[in-house]
């Protein structure tokens, strides 16, 4: 009976290596082809706009492959030397094993997938080349992809969105003003980043070229600035009802 129960236990364990081997298989290949594609851009003489969109591409292929087998993505990635978790987005991931020496375009391009995806574009690399260009490049994809709200995901009853969450509904109002191109952003993967500056006597502004990368200290800076927004609209409040 022992002896049945483990023979029959081995038999329904085979199945499954196969699947978690043939899985990791299809990454590996992704993987291969998406690094072989940024390499071809970054190695041609003029690096042009198209072979850069067509490597973009490459990644949303990438993307699709992981579908919603995060466990095996985490597992692939530590192997790569790359530490994701659970609440890792698969763009997000992707990114970081292929672009691994620039934290700045890796955040850019992770947002610019998740663009393509909520625009229903299919994750075939000409077709998302072609979507890029079409909508103006990648700076235009990004501006596109921040100007969308976030859906409210949350299930009926599941009480209030997190400070964060609510912090960033109040900014999406707020003026902006463009910031120096030389700057070396690590952005979240909302495209908020923080940086760390000083005034002169004369009142002149200079920043630390490098901004922080540490996602807890952007999510608290974000949600700090969101508090004293509230903060002060409570005050206005007040104030117009004496």
């Amino acid at each position: 009976m022992a002896k049945s129960t483990s023979s029959n236990q081995k038999s329904e364990d085979k199945p499954t290596d196969a699947n978690d081997d043939m899985r990791r298989g299809i990454l590996e290949r992704q993987l291969k082809d998406s690094k072989a594609a940024f390499s071809q851009w970054q190695t041609a003489s003029d690096r042009s706009d198209k072979a850069l969109y067509q490597a973009i591409g490459h990644l949303a292929e990438f993307v699709a492959s992981v579908g919603n087998d995060s466990e095996t993505l985490i597992a692939f990635a530590s192997d790569k030397g790359v530490k994701l978790t659970k609440a890792t987005s698969a763009e997000v991931a992707v990114t970081k094993m292929v672009i691994t020496d620039d934290k700045s375009k890796s955040s850019k391009y992770a947002s610019v997938l998740k663009f393509v995806g909520v625009s229903g574009i299919e994750p075939v690399a000409s077709e998302v080349a072609e979507f890029i260009a079409s909508t103006g490049g990648i700076e235009a994809c990004l501006k596109e992809y921040r100007t969308l709200k976030p859906k409210d995901t949350r299930k009926p009853g599941a009480g209030r969105p997190s400070k964060y969450g609510q912090a960033i509904s109040q900014l999406e109002g707020m003026a902006r003003i463009a910031a120096p191109s030389e700057l070396d952003v690590n952005a979240s993967d909302d495209g908020y980043f923080v940086m760390i500056g000083m005034r002169d006597e004369d009142g002149t502004l200079h920043f630390i070229q490098k901004s922080i990368s540490d996602e807890a200290v952007i999510k608290a800076a974000v949600s700090s600035l969101g508090k004293k927004i509230s903060t002060s609209e409570i005050a206005a409040t007040k104030a117009s009802d004496d």
